[in-house]
């Protein structure tokens, strides 16, 4: 198998030694031991887009479709799986958002940024192959756009059929929380509470009435009786005419946009982090399933008995803001800033190759994981480097975990 050996000298803090630099089956080599990388997962939200909606007390600023369109090269060839069956094919007419012509769509610069960080995984993982991957998406169509234009850049000029796996038709999403029941499938009661007492009126959350009104003062003159407006479809607008180099002079105030991004945080705080218990209830019914997942797939690998899905060495997921907001307050390292576009964080498995002998079956005590958040390392808690041994990040993250029907029951439970 091919590898190439990168010798770290000199090394002076924890940071030092374990740069980013081993692509798969690459010893590290560090003045106490080697690490072999084994396994990635790439958790990442999808690029920029246009808005989700523009509601009438907002300017309605369409892009053209020189903004929409997607450049040539961030396309591949895909299909939409079942990701319980990847012979059933996902019609396209079950996909969240494909009939929408411009809001919620990725745009072309959305595109870009995904091509561009699939190009600087490959750049970081050069031995990782087509056949290497799986991509998990949402049933959604901007996140099906990223997950292309991710493969488009990680594998340029492939002639390769990717398969999209999502949840099948009637599911839920196991990558962000069901609000609303959107998804399909099963209602779940503490998630209907939470986006009921948030979303449908933000004015129960502390703080925020008077902010609202703040900012309704700084907007274009509100036609109309008992128009009442809503902080999130404000940023969401804002947001995106920001990024595409759109939004009108009377939207550019510093004051106006403090406060927008002052009130959104807020709620946002709100529904994912108010309190501890809170949070990891949260985290759960948001992200449960998924980390049910990624644990199964980095202990399969680290027992040695693999079936042939956990024989992939990068795992792909591509999301939305409220994808990684509950996986990093899971994992301890939110820093309270709203996931900018293609924000990722990226969990990586390796192997202490001083530690496992030739004849002798690995175990967890010789595989370590390390989180790496938008390119930046992070010490998860409990850890005592960013070298975390997997059976201390495993006990750290294990309590979010949900199977099925562990999510079942739980969402059945309106006390919860």
């Amino acid at each position: 198998m091919l590898y190439r050996i990168a010798l770290i000298v000199g090394v002076i803090c924890a940071l030092a030694v374990y740069r980013f630099i081993a692509p798969y089956d690459v010893t590290i080599a560090t003045t106490e031991r080697k690490m072999r990388l084994q396994q990635v997962h790439v958790v990442f939200r999808h690029g920029a887009r246009s808005p989700i909606a523009t509601p009438p007390y907002l300017p309605l600023i369409t892009y053209d479709d020189v903004t929409m369109t997607h450049p040539p090269h961030t396309q591949v060839g895909y299909r939409i799986v079942d990701d319980d069956d990847d012979d059933v094919i996902v019609d396209a007419t079950h996909i969240r958002g494909r009939d929408s012509p411009y809001f919620g769509r990725l745009t072309g610069s959305g595109a870009e940024q995904l091509y561009d960080f699939g190009a600087r995984l490959k750049g970081e993982y050069p031995d990782v192959e087509p056949d290497d991957v799986i991509m998990r998406s949402t049933r959604i169509q901007r996140t099906l756009d990223s997950a292309r234009s991710l493969l488009a850049g990680l594998f340029p000029g492939s002639e390769k059929i990717f398969e999209l796996k999502v949840r099948g038709v009637g599911k839920d999403e196991i990558l962000i929380p069901n609000f609303h029941n959107r998804g399909g499938g099963r209602s779940c009661c503490f998630v209907e509470r939470v986006f009921n007492d948030t979303w449908t009126n933000p004015d129960h959350v502390d703080g925020l009435k008077a902010m609202r009104l703040e900012i309704e003062k700084l907007l274009p003159p509100i036609s109309g009786e008992n128009v009442t407006t809503h902080v999130s479809y404000i940023r969401d607008n804002l947001m995106c005419h920001r990024h595409h180099h759109k939004l009108p002079p009377i939207l550019q105030g510093s004051q106006l946009n403090m406060l927008v991004e002052g009130a959104a945080s807020k709620l946002m705080h709100h529904a994912f982090n108010r309190n501890d218990q809170h949070s990891r209830q949260m985290s759960q019914l948001s992200v449960g399933r998924l980390v049910q997942l990624l644990l199964h797939n980095l202990d399969e690998f680290g027992s040695g008995v693999q079936q042939e899905e956990e024989k992939a060495k990068m795992f792909l997921y591509s999301g939305h803001d409220t994808t990684l907001i509950p996986l990093l307050n899971l994992l301890g390292i939110y820093d309270g800033i709203w996931p900018p576009f293609a924000s990722h964080v990226i969990i990586e498995l390796y192997r202490d190759d001083d530690v496992i002998k030739p004849d002798e079956a690995p175990s967890s005590g010789e595989y370590y994981v390390r989180a790496i958040y938008n390119s930046v390392e992070r010490k998860l808690p409990g850890c005592n480097d960013v070298m975390c041994p997997l059976d201390v990040f495993r006990a750290a993250v294990e309590k979010f975990a949900l199977s099925e029907s562990d999510y079942d029951a739980t969402c059945a439970n309106c006390a919860y």
